[in-house]
C-alpha cells in the first residue's frame, strides 16, 4: 500500500496517524452529526468526513492534533476524499513532525550557499555589509533556512521561503543583464530581502499558520523594521540607500490590492515586482496541477489564486 496520503488512490483503505489541519462539526440533512476535516502529512492535505459522530468524538482532537485514523478512500465529483471510520488521538511527544510537513525537494544548504553568493556579489560596501549581517545572524539564518514562502499559496513548504528567495535572484540576475541601467546591487540585495519578514510572520513548527505577529503586522513591515534595526547597526549607512531599499520591500506586492502599502516608483521596484509575482505564479501553477487529483481531466478545479481553471498541459500525453 502507499505510504504517503496524496499516493492513495480510490478504494484504498487507510490505517495511518495523519496531522489534522481543519476540523468542524456540521449537521448532515438528515439531521445527524458530522466531522468535516482536512487531513496531512509532507505529501500534501485531502478532505475526510466522519459521518454520524458525536460531540464527544469531536472533541477527541483539536487543529494540529495527530490522529491515527482507519476509514478509506473514495471519488466524490472527481476529486479524492477520505471517508474515516475511526480515531484515536496521539501523544505528539511520540511523533516525527518531519514527516508531516512538507519540504523543499532541493538542498537547503545548496540554497543558501547559492544565496550567499548573489549576497557576495553585491558590490556597494554598506549594502553588502547589510546583507551579509544579516544572513549571518542566528535567528534569522535558521528563520530563513526553515520557514515556508506562504501557508498555502507558493512555496508552501520548509525551506520555501529560502527557494522563493533564490529564485527571485536568479531570475534578477538575468533581468539585471538584459537591463544593465538598473542599479544590480540595489535590486540583488531587495530580492534577497523583500519577504525576509516572513521568518515571524508565519508559524511551522507543527503546521503553517500567521503567527500573531504575522496577522497584526505582516511581513513587509516585519522586514522594514529588521531592515531598518541592521542598518542603525551599521557605521554610516547611508539615509536615501536605505530609503530606496526599504522602498522595494514595501512595495513588491506592486498594488495596494494586493497588500502593498506603497506602489512602485523606481525601475528596481518595478523589476522585483515582476520577478517575485512570476517565481511565486509558476510555482502555484506547478503545484496545483501535480495536486489535482482528477486523472480523467485536462483541466483543473476553479482556483482561488488564478481565479480561473487551469489547463494541465504537462500531463497531456502523445502532443506536442
Amino acid at each position: 500500500m502507499p505510504e504517503l496520503l496524496m499516493e492513495h488512490q480510490p478504494g484504498d483503505k487507510i490505517e495511518k496517524v495523519l496531522l489534522v489541519r481543519q476540523s468542524q462539526l456540521k449537521t448532515s440533512r438528515n439531521g445527524s452529526l458530522y466531522i468535516d476535516m482536512e487531513l496531512a502529512d509532507k505529501s500534501g492535505t485531502l478532505s475526510a468526513k466522519m459521518w454520524n459522530t458525536t460531540r464527544e468524538m469531536f472533541d477527541v482532537f483539536v487543529v494540529d492534533d495527530f490522529i491515527a485514523v482507519r476509514g478509506y478512500v473514495q471519488d466524490f465529483k472527481g476529486q479524492k476524499q477520505l471517508i474515516i471510520d475511526s480515531v484515536v488521538w496521539q501523544d505528539p511527544a511520540e511523533i516525527d513532525v518531519a514527516e508531516f510537513l512538507p519540504q523543499t525537494a532541493r538542498d537547503i544548504d545548496m540554497m543558501l550557499a547559492e544565496t550567499e553568493q548573489f549576497a557576495d556579489g553585491i558590490g556597494h560596501p554598506k549594502l553588502h555589509e547589510l546583507v551579509r549581517a544579516m544572513l549571518s545572524d542566528e535567528r534569522i539564518r535558521e528563520g530563513f533556512r526553515t520557514a515556508p514562502a506562504a501557508v498555502l499559496y507558493h512555496h508552501a513548504w520548509i525551506g520555501g521561503l529560502l527557494e522563493h528567495t533564490l529564485g527571485v535572484c536568479q531570475l534578477a540576475a538575468f533581468i539585471i543583464e538584459q537591463h544593465p541601467e538598473l542599479d544590480a546591487d540595489l535590486l540583488l540585495a531587495g530580492a534577497i530581502l523583500h519577504d525576509i519578514g516572513k521568518i515571524d510572520e508565519f508559524t511551522y513548527d507543527r503546521s503553517f499558520r500567521y503567527s500573531d505577529q504575522g496577522g497584526l503586522v505582516g511581513h513587509t513591515a516585519i522586514a522594514v523594521s529588521m531592515i531598518e534595526k541592521q542598518a542603525g547597526e551599521i557605521d554610516g549607512f547611508p539615509g536615501k540607500l536605505l530609503d530606496v531599499l526599504l522602498h522595494l520591500v514595501l512595495s513588491h506586492h506592486g498594488a495596494h490590492e494586493f497588500g502593498a502599502p506603497i506602489l512602485p516608483v523606481t525601475a528596481e521596484a518595478v523589476a522585483l515586482h515582476h520577478i517575485d509575482n512570476l517565481d511565486a505564479k509558476l510555482n502555484a501553477f506547478a503545484r496545483i496541477v501535480r495536486e489535482d487529483t482528477d486523472p480523467n481531466s485536462n483541466w483543473t478545479e476553479w482556483n482561488r489564486m488564478f481565479e480561473r481553471r487551469l489547463f494541465k498541459w504537462q500531463k497531456q500525453t502523445g502532443e506536442e
